[in-house]
């Protein structure tokens, strides 16, 4: 017997109130009638308006009077937003379409252009008032409809990517401004218009300029750490301003733009949350961050994928199980058992059919049997019951769920298009000058003679920083070997750093490294250590782990990582098929050559090979193949980053080691500890070896790896269990690639058995 009408409505649309409600009160710890009733209106109705009418039925009004009713109470919920509902629902339905038409190839291209237009006059509504703009960027709750702007942009995408000719208008000063400034609005898609924008194209790579770059670094600082996600789609942006097919100049002075502003940024933040971990507290505020990625999402989501393992093989043994009793227990049945008695079998009942019902019961059981199972509960899921039949959510990089993992692997790849993959010395310089400011030791104010010092001292040179670059190659190595037993760094992470490492230095400045050569002497005579150096036994061991843990490498895509992706568009396999073209296998070639220049059993056998028995400190595995202790690796990395050296901490010369020499007292120390313990490379052989878990097809490895196993094998480190588990994977590898077959090498120079 109640109306409602507003001043948008007027008197001619009425809400009548019929759904009346009863309303409670409460009274201590009870709810009770408080003799009122209530009604909802429609908010439809109220929408826009300003003024609402209520109307009372005057036929019968004995249902409204002041003594039963005295008192009216209303209750508005008001929102700041503005009546826009209907234009805004009139914009998404026509830049829906018109990206439909778009995609398909039809109508005529002015038509477009009059549509971009007006997708970049919606745009502008970001810089018009508060009320109006956060009236277009809110969504309705619980519906996952789209705002103007997400449907504007998503049609300005798709017309850059199919019409690239006509993306000359996204890159004019004002426009280029206007969407740099528009990027921390909640995510609608405009970074990625903005990659496909300056992707590839020249005319815009061209006015990259050093405010724009600013720009974008500002952006990224003021969101790195509450808005993860929009500084990583800057990065993004950034990185497809020196994404092209070939080198060119303005490619070269883009990089160098970029990566000063970048790696300024980075010197800035080197001790928290730096992109690129250089310093001592840079790496374990790194690791820290990366820690939650690993454990919580990473390691549980390859949990929950070996649990469905499990479950779905115990489901496939207790069906087998369970038919075969089924079918047994058939098989003694009589006729008459099977159709009440009357010694026939149903109608159109064979035996297939009732051994395809025993089958169907076995299932059936066998799941109930997994309902009862407490075992297989998917703990990442909150205790639900885990699905053996079901699929765990994948994981992918730029989102929430892995944000930290996905901007340094961002900003790795930005580093490495920056330097060209390492074509560019001015980014070399660069890096390598920051890394000895971020390792750069505080001097205590000593008065004039600090001044002297930092006059003799000036800007690093060209040698200076290149070996900057080396001892970082080594501090890397280092970070990662301290990480061996935790494992918190993400596999992927950890490939990401030192190919960005290798591409960064040049092959014979890698093997400078493996060798110790610290100065420009040993360089110049290529020196070659007595004994394994530490570097060597350490990427050995992480090596082991690599491979190990390789099958995790492939959970966010079969290249790995966007940084594979971004090295495998400059690197074309076709072009080398016969060689090894992958940075890590390369390095993992490196390490076994200079090990096995270095190795003390081999060498003994070269100058003693009529000696009946090799002495026990020389035999493979023995004191001088041992790695470092974990407590060493992590006190040497600490003081190597500390003071920017090559080595650890010096340790004071023992007059009782032989000759003077270290390490081979140390080794000698050793020896009663490690003599016991197994050889490093038949670990590491066995590892690599065993690939039952790989997709070599999927994973575009099966040529290189039958290439990698020859060269391996050329290197005759192998004992005859591993060379013949290296014939077997050859064997398996070339059925794939239909690669002919390598004559095998001959066994005589075969190394001795190892421990």
């Amino acid at each position: 017997f109640i109306s409602f009408y507003t001043n948008t409505s007027t008197h001619m649309h009425r809400s009548v109130a019929k759904d009346w409600k009863t309303l409670y009160k409460q009274e201590g710890e009870k709810t009770v009638e408080s003799g009122l009733v209530y009604v909802d209106i429609n908010p439809n109705l109220l929408y826009g308006a300003t003024q609402v009418y209520v109307c009372f039925n005057e036929e019968d009004p004995a249902q409204l009077s002041p003594e039963q009713d005295p008192e009216i109470t209303m209750h508005l919920k008001l929102t700041q937003l503005l009546p826009v509902r209907e234009e805004r629902s009139q914009l998404v339905k026509l830049f829906n379409h018109f990206t439909a038409v778009c995609r398909q190839g039809d109508g005529h291209l002015l038509k477009y252009h009059k549509v971009e237009i007006l997708a970049l006059r919606v745009l502008t509504f970001l810089r018009s008032t508060p009320a109006l703009c956060e009236a277009l960027l809110t969504k309705p709750a619980n519906t996952g409809a789209e705002t103007p702007f997400d449907v504007s942009v998503r049609f300005l995408q798709v017309f850059s990517q199919l019409q690239p000719m006509y993306r000359q208008l996204f890159i004019r000063g004002d426009v280029v401004r206007f969407l740099v400034r528009s990027l921390p609005h909640p995510d609608m898609g405009l970074s990625k218009f903005m990659v496909h924008v300056f992707d590839r194209n020249d005319e815009a790579i061209q006015k990259v300029s050093p405010p724009f770059v600013r720009e974008m670094m500002e952006i990224i600082r003021e969101n790195l750490a509450t808005r993860p996600i929009i500084a990583l789609d800057a990065i993004s942006v950034l990185t497809s301003m020196v994404t092209v097919d070939s080198d060119s100049i303005n490619t070269f002075d883009n990089g160098n733009i970029i990566m000063l502003e970048f790696l300024k940024e980075n010197t800035t933040l080197r001790l928290e949350s730096p992109f690129i971990a250089m310093a001592r507290d840079g790496f374990a505020s790194v690791k820290m961050n990366l820690r939650a990625d690993q454990t919580d999402k990473i390691r549980k989501y390859l949990d929950s994928i070996d649990r469905r393992k499990e479950a779905r093989d115990k489901l496939l043994k207790n069906a087998k199980t369970a038919r075969g009793q089924t079918t047994m227990n058939m098989g003694s049945r009589t006729a008459t058992s099977m159709h009440e008695g009357t010694g026939t079998m149903p109608e159109g009942f064979s035996q297939s059919d009732a051994e395809g019902m025993a089958a169907s019961a076995a299932v059936a059981s066998a799941a109930e049997d997994d309902d009862d199972d407490d075992d297989y509960e998917d703990e990442a899921a909150g205790g639900g019951e885990l699905d053996p039949l079901g699929e765990p959510e994948v994981l992918e990089l730029g989102t929430m769920k892995v944000k930290d993992t996905s901007i340094v692997l961002a900003s790795i790849e930005l580093v490495l298009k920056c330097s060209c993959f390492g074509m560019n010395k001015m980014v070399l310089r660069l890096f390598g000058r920051e890394v000895i400011k971020c390792q750069a030791v505080p001097k205590e104010e000593g008065g004039d003679d600090d001044e002297e010092e930092d006059d003799k001292e000036g800007p690093p040179d060209e040698f200076d920083e290149q070996m900057a670059r080396q001892r970082y190659f080594r501090h890397v190595v280092y970070w990662l070997a301290s990480d061996h037993q935790d494992k918190d760094i993400p596999i992927v992470v950890q490939d990401a750093y030192l190919r960005m490492v290798c591409l960064l230095l040049k092959p014979h400045e890698i093997e400078d490294m493996l060798h110790d050569r610290f100065d420009e002497r040993r360089q110049r005579l290529r020196l070659v250590p007595e004994q394994p150096t530490e570097i060597v036994l350490l990427l050995i061991q992480w090596f082991t782990q690599y491979f190990e843990r390789f099958p995790e490498l492939h959970i966010f895509s079969p290249r790995i990582s966007p940084v594979v992706q971004a090295i495998d568009t400059r690197v074309v396999y076709d072009l080398s098929a016969y060689f090894v073209r992958d940075h890590i296998f390369l390095l993992l070639l490196q390490v076994l050559s200079a090990y096995n220049e270095q190795n003390k059993w081999k060498r003994w056998f070269q100058q003693n090979f009529l000696m009946e028995e090799i002495p026990e400190k020389f035999e493979p595995g023995g004191p001088y193949d041992q790695p470092p202790r974990p407590d060493k690796v992590i006190a040497d990395f600490a003081y190597m980053v500390t003071y920017g050296t090559f080595e650890g901490e010096p340790k004071t010369v023992n007059p009782d080691d032989v000759g003077g020499n270290e390490g081979e007292g140390d080794a000698m120390a050793q020896e009663g500890e490690g003599a016991t313990t197994s050889f490093i490379l038949t670990k590491l052989f066995e590892t690599l070896f065993d690939q039952r878990d790989w997709s070599h097809v999927e994973w575009a490895i099966d040529k290189e790896m039958v290439t990698l196993i020859e060269q391996i094998l050329a290197l005759k480190l192998c004992d005859p269990d591993d060379r013949a588990a290296a014939k077997k994977l050859q064997e398996f590898l070339k059925s794939l690639t239909g690669k002919e077959d390598v004559q095998d090498d001959d066994d005589d120079d075969e190394p001795p058995k190892k421990k």
